[in-house]
Protein backbone atom coordinates (compact mmCIF):
# COMPACT_ATOMS: atom_id res chain seq x y z
CA UNK A 1 0.00 0.00 0.00
CA UNK A 2 3.06 2.41 0.90
CA UNK A 3 3.99 2.21 -2.72
CA UNK A 4 0.81 2.70 -4.50
CA UNK A 5 0.14 5.64 -2.63
CA UNK A 6 3.65 7.01 -3.02
CA UNK A 7 2.85 6.46 -6.68
CA UNK A 8 -0.76 8.32 -6.34
CA UNK A 9 1.41 11.51 -4.51
CA UNK A 10 4.20 11.62 -6.85
CA UNK A 11 3.00 11.37 -9.90
CA UNK A 12 -1.28 10.54 -10.35
CA UNK A 13 -2.13 13.56 -7.93
CA UNK A 14 0.50 16.36 -9.20
CA UNK A 15 -0.44 15.17 -12.77
CA UNK A 16 -4.41 16.34 -12.36
CA UNK A 17 -3.43 19.45 -10.54
CA UNK A 18 -1.25 20.67 -13.45
CA UNK A 19 -3.60 20.86 -15.93
CA UNK A 20 -3.46 23.56 -18.20
CA UNK A 21 -7.37 24.00 -18.21
CA UNK A 22 -8.26 25.16 -14.54
CA UNK A 23 -11.90 24.12 -15.04
CA UNK A 24 -12.17 20.81 -13.65
CA UNK A 25 -13.67 18.53 -10.82
CA UNK A 26 -11.97 15.35 -9.79
CA UNK A 27 -14.55 13.33 -7.74
CA UNK A 28 -11.96 10.15 -5.66
CA UNK A 29 -14.25 7.19 -4.98
CA UNK A 30 -12.80 5.70 -2.44
CA UNK A 31 -13.71 2.64 0.68
CA UNK A 32 -14.06 4.49 3.99
CA UNK A 33 -11.82 1.48 5.17
CA UNK A 34 -9.11 2.56 2.76
CA UNK A 35 -6.02 2.05 4.99
CA UNK A 36 -4.13 5.11 3.95
CA UNK A 37 -7.53 7.41 3.99
CA UNK A 38 -6.61 10.31 6.21
CA UNK A 39 -3.43 10.80 4.32
CA UNK A 40 -5.59 10.71 1.16
CA UNK A 41 -7.35 13.67 2.86
CA UNK A 42 -4.52 15.58 3.55
CA UNK A 43 -2.75 15.11 0.44
CA UNK A 44 -6.29 16.26 -1.50
CA UNK A 45 -7.03 19.07 1.06
CA UNK A 46 -5.78 22.25 -0.54
CA UNK A 47 -6.95 21.60 -4.04
CA UNK A 48 -10.76 22.64 -3.73
CA UNK A 49 -11.57 21.02 -6.55
CA UNK A 50 -10.79 17.51 -5.50
CA UNK A 51 -13.24 15.86 -3.70
CA UNK A 52 -12.97 12.30 -1.83
CA UNK A 53 -16.02 10.36 -2.09
CA UNK A 54 -16.43 7.53 0.35
CA UNK A 55 -18.10 4.32 -0.90
CA UNK A 56 -19.01 2.14 1.75
CA UNK A 57 -20.75 -0.70 0.06
CA UNK A 58 -18.06 -2.05 -2.65
CA UNK A 59 -20.46 -4.35 -3.75
CA UNK A 60 -22.34 -1.65 -4.56
CA UNK A 61 -19.60 0.75 -6.20
CA UNK A 62 -20.87 0.68 -9.75
CA UNK A 63 -24.73 1.52 -8.14
CA UNK A 64 -23.29 4.28 -6.93
CA UNK A 65 -21.26 6.05 -9.67
CA UNK A 66 -24.00 5.18 -11.75
CA UNK A 67 -26.59 6.91 -9.66
CA UNK A 68 -23.69 10.02 -8.58
CA UNK A 69 -23.22 10.63 -12.54
CA UNK A 70 -26.48 10.51 -13.23
CA UNK A 71 -27.76 14.14 -11.55
CA UNK A 72 -24.47 15.10 -13.09
CA UNK A 73 -25.06 17.78 -16.27
CA UNK A 74 -22.52 17.97 -18.84
CA UNK A 75 -19.60 15.55 -17.42
CA UNK A 76 -16.96 13.65 -19.30
CA UNK A 77 -15.88 10.59 -17.04
CA UNK A 78 -12.58 9.00 -16.73
CA UNK A 79 -11.07 6.25 -15.07
CA UNK A 80 -7.87 7.32 -13.48
CA UNK A 81 -6.32 4.82 -11.61
CA UNK A 82 -4.02 5.55 -8.54
CA UNK A 83 -1.02 4.32 -10.84
CA UNK A 84 -1.87 6.50 -13.77
CA UNK A 85 -0.90 9.87 -14.96
CA UNK A 86 -2.53 12.33 -17.15
CA UNK A 87 -0.63 15.00 -19.64
CA UNK A 88 -0.84 18.24 -18.48
CA UNK A 89 -3.27 19.63 -21.49
CA UNK A 90 -5.16 15.95 -20.93
CA UNK A 91 -8.73 18.30 -19.86
CA UNK A 92 -7.94 20.99 -22.58
CA UNK A 93 -8.03 18.03 -25.33
CA UNK A 94 -11.10 16.54 -23.60
CA UNK A 95 -12.82 19.53 -24.52
CA UNK A 96 -12.63 19.56 -28.08
CA UNK A 97 -15.10 16.33 -27.41
CA UNK A 98 -17.41 17.89 -25.25
CA UNK A 99 -20.08 17.90 -28.47
CA UNK A 100 -19.80 13.81 -29.16
CA UNK A 101 -22.38 12.93 -26.84
CA UNK A 102 -22.93 9.04 -25.75
CA UNK A 103 -19.40 9.07 -27.25
CA UNK A 104 -16.20 7.16 -25.57
CA UNK A 105 -12.84 8.87 -26.48
CA UNK A 106 -9.91 6.75 -26.63
CA UNK A 107 -6.17 8.25 -26.13
CA UNK A 108 -4.04 5.37 -27.81
CA UNK A 109 -0.46 7.45 -26.92
CA UNK A 110 1.14 7.32 -23.88
CA UNK A 111 4.29 6.74 -22.15
CA UNK A 112 5.58 4.57 -19.57
CA UNK A 113 6.95 5.70 -16.12
CA UNK A 114 8.39 4.05 -12.59
CA UNK A 115 9.93 5.15 -9.67
CA UNK A 116 13.14 5.17 -8.90
CA UNK A 117 14.93 6.72 -5.50
CA UNK A 118 11.16 7.67 -5.18
CA UNK A 119 11.05 9.71 -8.06
CA UNK A 120 8.91 9.43 -11.05
CA UNK A 121 11.04 8.69 -14.08
CA UNK A 122 9.54 8.84 -17.75
CA UNK A 123 10.74 5.88 -20.17
CA UNK A 124 9.33 5.06 -23.49
CA UNK A 125 6.48 5.68 -25.01
CA UNK A 126 3.48 3.25 -25.61
CA UNK A 127 0.71 3.12 -28.19
CA UNK A 128 -2.37 1.14 -27.46
CA UNK A 129 -4.95 0.52 -30.05
CA UNK A 130 -8.60 -0.16 -27.68
CA UNK A 131 -8.03 -2.66 -24.85
CA UNK A 132 -5.41 -0.37 -22.93
CA UNK A 133 -4.84 3.08 -22.53
CA UNK A 134 -6.78 5.93 -21.19
CA UNK A 135 -10.75 5.99 -22.19
CA UNK A 136 -13.25 8.83 -21.47
CA UNK A 137 -16.68 8.81 -21.77
CA UNK A 138 -18.88 11.92 -22.88
CA UNK A 139 -22.03 12.18 -20.53
CA UNK A 140 -21.67 8.33 -20.52
CA UNK A 141 -20.18 6.93 -17.24
CA UNK A 142 -16.98 5.35 -17.88
CA UNK A 143 -17.23 2.40 -15.26
CA UNK A 144 -20.60 1.08 -16.94
CA UNK A 145 -18.84 -1.17 -19.42
CA UNK A 146 -16.03 -3.65 -19.73
CA UNK A 147 -13.23 -1.83 -21.80
CA UNK A 148 -12.35 -5.07 -23.49
CA UNK A 149 -15.91 -4.66 -25.69
CA UNK A 150 -16.37 -1.27 -25.81
CA UNK A 151 -16.44 -1.12 -29.17
CA UNK A 152 -19.02 -3.58 -29.37
CA UNK A 153 -21.75 -1.07 -27.64
CA UNK A 154 -20.50 2.56 -28.04
CA UNK A 155 -19.11 5.01 -30.88
CA UNK A 156 -15.27 5.51 -30.03
CA UNK A 157 -12.93 8.46 -31.12
CA UNK A 158 -9.66 7.56 -31.50
CA UNK A 159 -7.28 10.05 -30.36
CA UNK A 160 -3.69 9.91 -31.70
CA UNK A 161 -2.29 12.73 -29.88
CA UNK A 162 1.33 11.95 -28.17
CA UNK A 163 1.40 11.14 -24.48
CA UNK A 164 -1.75 12.06 -23.72
CA UNK A 165 -1.38 9.13 -20.14
CA UNK A 166 1.26 7.72 -18.55
CA UNK A 167 1.19 4.15 -16.98
CA UNK A 168 3.06 3.12 -14.33
CA UNK A 169 5.45 0.24 -14.77
CA UNK A 170 6.81 -1.94 -11.55
CA UNK A 171 6.06 -4.48 -9.26
CA UNK A 172 3.47 -3.46 -7.16
CA UNK A 173 0.66 -2.38 -9.87
CA UNK A 174 -1.38 -4.84 -12.14
CA UNK A 175 1.04 -3.81 -14.89
CA UNK A 176 3.04 -6.52 -16.49
CA UNK A 177 4.79 -4.13 -18.85
CA UNK A 178 8.58 -3.70 -18.45
CA UNK A 179 9.76 -0.38 -17.71
CA UNK A 180 12.30 0.79 -20.69
CA UNK A 181 13.68 4.26 -21.49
Amino acid sequence: METKFSIFEKMTLPCVIAQNDPNWVWYIFTSPSLPCLERLKTAVKDEPRIKVLLVSNVDKFYEFVRIFLSVQSNYISVRLDDDDGISPDFISKLRLYEDRDGHFIKFTNGQKTTLRDDEVVFGSDVRYRLQLGLFAAVNENVYCINHSKIDHKYPIVFDNSPRMFYVFCGASTHTKRKFTL
